[in-house]
């Protein structure tokens, strides 16, 4: 494309008109890596012209047809037309948006027969700083609220080891024997590499790294959130990892490898591409992908009085993650000391608000969110009980409801995971089912479904009686969740009818 741009308008002799034609990536049109070439795109021409056919496969819905153009393709694809006609260019080009999902013939025919300058476009004006050629949320008061990284100004992504079937996994026993073998100086790299299947790149190389590997604990498998009401456990030696996340990780992690706030709470959301879940609550330490894309995780408390170098505080002293000007704003506001607890549950409940998602979706998909703060305190009071509620599920801490079971006799192994819609059950083999599993719960989170991914990823093993509950808790959190939506959208619409206004904040 910089190319295309150079030869068209730059090179020595170049026309200085012409028409550009090209096939993307999909995430060209908003994502925030590509917003340089966006805005030089816009500095160059004079009208663009944008057809988002999407088809993203990775973001693949079963309630929403949506086929690539390309067969083998899977991420999603725009097709992007840019004309600079003859004269002097005056100013930024004028952007054109249309987008399509569905069956790949018909969106064959609709490129076909869309005329440029004919109807159903959309025109969209890119503002700074991503400059962004979709079209923007229907909210403009949407930036002025604070990111959620302003309301938790310590945060960081999820752990990404980089080689999680490696240092993570379900089974305790399997775990501790691949790192017994990882940690092993007398077999040769080679040999582990070929039994363990270890993943390599350039910064990361067996024979360089292991000699910096700590010697074998036990204690270092640690429990952590894999997926979505996924816990699992992982081998902790950041020099196994690609991206430990350390400095942020400690104050979530045991003492013999952090500060001690293993149960404490910690927010994980999603930053872009807003699906059915963006955001969830954890205790402990995180993967990057809890639902399926890229997290941060924000700690609800830190620990103080530590020395760099030094693993443990000097004294145990935790504060609370939480700007200090936007609680004097909340206190001054409600009359009432709000801490991080409050506030983490009141953002969830938002963040979780089916409405709040589609509402904003063409913010979301670009940045962290942004979160809007009621006027009224007893709104912000609501909110925030449905949060904590909601948190509690996800935490599979709620006592679960007594029609979900689990029935039959057998060895409970996981064959093929089975959905019966009609007598609300899930099947894992022939004999052995989950009882309370309605349709919706085994359809609930779009793109990611968490209670299929839960058993198809333990396909060929065998649930131990703490996996069994914890399917039992994620099916009542599922549940609960689909409870509390149209309660939550309730309290939004209450908030967005009277935010509180950042804009006049000093």
């Amino acid at each position: 494309m910089r190319w295309a741009v150079w030869k068209l308008l730059e090179q020595p002799g170049a026309p200085g008109q012409g028409i550009l034609a090209f096939v993307t990536n999909h995430g060209f049109v908003w994502n925030r890596v590509h917003c340089g070439i966006r805005k030089a795109l816009l500095d160059a021409f004079d009208e663009i012209w944008v057809f988002n056919l999407h088809g993203n496969r990775r973001l693949a819905s079963r309630e929403v047809l949506d086929e690539n153009v390309f067969v083998p393709v899977k991420q999603g694809i725009a097709l992007s037309v840019f004309v600079r006609r003859p004269g002097p260019h005056l100013g930024p080009a004028r952007v054109h948006y249309r987008e399509m999902r569905g069956r790949r013939a018909e969106k064959y025919a609709a490129a076909q027969e869309t005329r440029l300058a004919g109807p159903g476009w959309t025109d969209v004006t890119p503002e700074a700083p991503y400059w962004s050629f979709a079209p923007s949320g229907p909210d403009d008061r949407y930036g002025s609220w604070p990111s959620i990284r302003e309301v938790f100004p310590v945060s960081n992504s999820g752990v990404q080891t980089q080689r999680d079937d490696l240092v993570s996994d379900t089974d305790r026993g399997a775990l501790l024997a691949r790192m017994r073998q990882l940690t092993d100086r007398s077999l040769a790299a080679t040999e582990l590499r070929q039994q363990l299947s270890i993943p390599e790149n350039t910064q990361w190389r067996l024979d360089r790294q292991r000699s910096a590997f700590a010697p074998f604990e036990e204690a270092r498998a640690l429990p952590w959130l894999y997926r979505l009401f996924d816990r699992r456990l992982v081998y902790w030696d950041p020099e196994m990892m690609g991206r430990a996340r350390e400095s942020l990780m400690r104050h979530l992690l045991p003492e013999a490898f952090g500060f001690g706030g293993q149960r404490r709470r910690a927010l994980v959301v999603q930053r872009g591409r807003p699906i059915t879940t963006i955001a969830t609550m954890t205790r402990g330490i995180a993967t990057s992908d809890v639902t399926g894309y890229w997290c941060h995780v924000y700690p609800l408390h830190l620990a103080t009085g530590f020395v760099e170098g030094h693993l443990l505080p000097q004294e145990e002293t935790w504060t609370e993650n939480l700007e200090p000007d936007l609680a004097a704003r909340l206190l001054d506001r409600y009359g009432l000391a709000v801490g991080v607890e409050q506030v983490a549950d009141y953002v969830f409940g938002v963040l979780s608000a089916p409405a709040y998602r589609r509402r904003f979706a063409a913010d979301l998909a670009i940045d962290h969110p942004h979160v809007p703060f009621p006027a009224d305190a007893g709104v912000f009071e609501r909110m925030q009980s449905l949060g904590a509620e909601l948190a509690a599920a996800h935490l599979l801490e709620a006592p679960v409801s007594t029609d979900i079971r689990f029935e039959g006799e057998g060895t409970n192994a996981v064959e093929r995971p089975r959905h019966d819609e009609s007598t609300a059950t899930v099947w894992i083999n022939r004999n052995q089912r989950f009882t309370g599993v309605p349709a919706e719960a085994w359809a609930w989170g779009g793109a990611f479904r968490p209670l299929e991914h839960y058993l198809e990823d333990r396909r060929g093993r065998t649930l131990d009686l703490d996996q069994i509950e914890a399917y039992q808790r994620a099916i009542h959190a599922v549940r609960e969740a689909i409870r509390l939506e149209p309660l939550l959208d309730e309290q939004l619409a209450r908030i967005l009818a009277a935010p509180l206004d950042f804009r006049s904040a000093a």
